[in-house]
């Protein structure tokens, strides 16, 4: 039976953050493409506990062969599953239906399949030895778990939060066994260990505090976010440099233009942008993108609502480039 620290699941969590980008393009590209991915949380779980939820989801197993033999598994309660079908085939949300016919079963595993390329290609990234993933497998039912699952005790989800304007969220959960964490995460020391709760679970919403990163650590593995507490992970010498300001602005868009177009530019003119409209806007701190948003209006005054934080890692990093 492989154990599993709260270190290993937490640097489990921080390389998972890096397989939202990829999920919400694939889910983009297939439902609709203002999707977009919530906060995954991950969570350490009895396999009785798992086997205990009623309902009925739509699932798809598979494994990647050329990481682990572990079968792994992907979840989607079968309302969510029939209106991410729905809105995949160009239905509208409104009169999306809720349960799936046998005939549609595999419609939706279709759309749960782009999660399955996205972890795929997130691994490849790591791993530069995959062949893809292995043959799938596809059904609606309760919730069933293969041998490489029960032969242990726990088991770990991973839960994507799917959000559709409009609509409720839809919650995917990805389940692998505590051998797949191990061989794809970076430990990280926790300052306090979480309290493992009634259920049998432990959960990294339960406020870990993060230690300096190892002086030796990999950050295209996994990439460090603040801490959920409010402590946030800072290189070390940052706080010296905490107080000097950067110039932030809001880009609305960008365009090409020729220099005689520009010429005869004159008061009522309107120049096209290349944004969609309702397209989130870009927030540049130093000429650099740092986050996503939505303009919205205080009394008299313009300001952005956040809607997408780039990731502190990728953030930092930024800040000291010129574009």
């Amino acid at each position: 039976m492989a154990e599993l620290s709260t270190g290993q699941l937490a640097g489990f969590e921080l390389w998972a953050e890096r397989l939202a980008p990829a999920i919400g393009s694939a889910l983009a590209a297939s439902v609709i493409p203002t999707v977009s991915i919530g906060k995954m949380t991950v969570a350490y779980q009895e396999v009785e506990h798992v086997l205990e939820q009623t309902g009925r989801f739509l699932q798809t197993s598979f494994s990647i062969s050329t990481v682990s033999s572990d079968e792994m598994l992907i979840t989607c309660p079968e309302d969510s599953a029939a209106l991410m079908r729905h809105l995949h085939n160009g239905g509208e949300i409104n009169d999306a239906p809720t349960i799936l016919a046998d005939d549609q079963v595999e419609e939706a595993a279709v759309v749960f399949s782009n999660i399955i390329s996205a972890i795929a290609g997130t691994l490849d990234n790591d791993l530069n030895d995959m062949d893809g993933t292995d043959e799938h497998r596809t059904g609606i039912g309760t919730i069933t778990l293969s041998p490489s699952f029960v032969s242990d005790t726990h088991l770990v989800t991973l839960t994507i939060p799917i959000n559709i304007p409009n609509a409720n969220e839809v919650l995917a959960t990805w389940y692998v066994t505590p051998a797949f964490v191990g061989l794809v995460s970076t430990p990280i020391e926790v300052e306090e260990e979480l309290e493992e709760k009634e259920s049998g679970s432990i959960s990294l919403e339960s406020e870990p505090q993060y230690r300096q990163p190892p002086a030796d650590a990999d950050f295209g593995a996994w990439n460090p976010p603040a801490a959920a507490s409010g402590a946030r992970w800072l290189p070390r010498g940052m706080e010296l440099v905490m107080d000097i300001p950067l110039d932030v602005a809001v880009e609305l868009g960008r365009v090409k233009m020729l220099i005689k177009d520009i010429v005869e530019l004159s008061s009522g003119s309107i120049v096209e942008l290349d944004r969609v409209a309702g397209e989130p806007v870009d927030v540049l701190v130093n000429g650099k993108l740092a986050a996503k948003g939505e303009v919205v209006v205080i009394e008299d005054n313009f300001g952005i609502r956040i809607t997408e934080i780039v990731s502190p890692h990728e953030r930092l990093a930024g800040l000291g480039k010129r574009g």
